[in-house]
């Protein structure tokens, strides 16, 4: 009677055992995923060590050679073209040309200097040009002033290049080569133009020494009549 309740505790035992099987089967695929993710890595760092082929890093050191003779081989050709350029006859005729453009753009520079320098220079001697002028004019009857007919500057201002030029009516009236003394009205010219000239101006290559001098027109009255009517009505509204 006694053996009967120890198999019975021995069959009660093994259905514990078997659960815990389960759960020892459930922490393999863990273990696995674990050490499989260490071995991937020691794969790709074994390819990543490999030497790459010896003909393959020849060829790459060869093509850069090759680049960097080349553009040292263009620069060359490019210098050598310039050179040839520069030293044919067409080059030649060209520097000829540049340099004669050169010659006369400083030549032109210094005359104009120059004269612009001896104009304003000659500009102060002006009161006694004109001094000399109206006695050799006031004198020139007269025997004994006839004399000194020669102490007139004007052939001293003729061997210096000075010239002298004239207005013609309907000119513009500019501030630089002609001065007006005098307005009147005209319908036969415009507003700011050269009426009538009254004395001859003095320049040396284009330098004005002194202003023509001339009347110049102020428009019709009518005109003038009608801007001052305007003015008074716009400052009859200012006020």
């Amino acid at each position: 009677m006694v053996p009967v309740p120890t198999a019975r505790l021995h069959m009660s035992q093994e259905p514990e055992m078997n659960a815990e099987e389960p759960e020892m089967n459930a922490e393999e695929p863990e273990m696995n995923a674990e050490e499989s993710a260490p071995a991937e890595n020691e794969e790709e760092a074994e390819a990543a060590a490999v030497p790459e082929d010896p003909e393959v890093v020849a060829l790459k050191e060869e093509i850069a050679k090759l680049e960097g003779e080349l553009k040292a081989k263009q620069a060359t050709l490019s210098y050598a073209q310039d050179q040839v350029e520069e030293y044919s006859k067409g080059g030649y005729a060209r520097k000829v040309a540049e340099m004669e453009n050169m010659r006369r753009v400083r030549s032109s520079m210094n005359s104009s200097s120059r004269s612009s320098a001896t104009a304003a220079a000659l500009s102060d001697f002006l009161p006694v040009y004109d001094k000399f002028k109206e006695l050799k004019e006031k004198y020139e009857g007269n025997e004994f002033g006839a004399k000194f007919g020669s102490l007139s500057m004007e052939a001293s201002f003729a061997k210096m290049g000075v010239t002298e030029y004239t207005v013609e009516p309907g000119q513009k009236v500019d501030n630089y080569r002609v001065a007006a003394v005098e307005m009147e009205h005209s319908t036969d010219f415009e507003k700011d133009t050269v009426l009538r000239p009254v004395d001859s101006g003095l320049e040396l290559e284009g330098n004005v020494i002194r202003a023509a001098l001339c009347v110049a027109s102020a428009g019709p009255e009518e005109d003038a009549a009608a801007a001052a009517a305007s003015e008074e009505s716009v400052a009859d509204e200012q006020e």
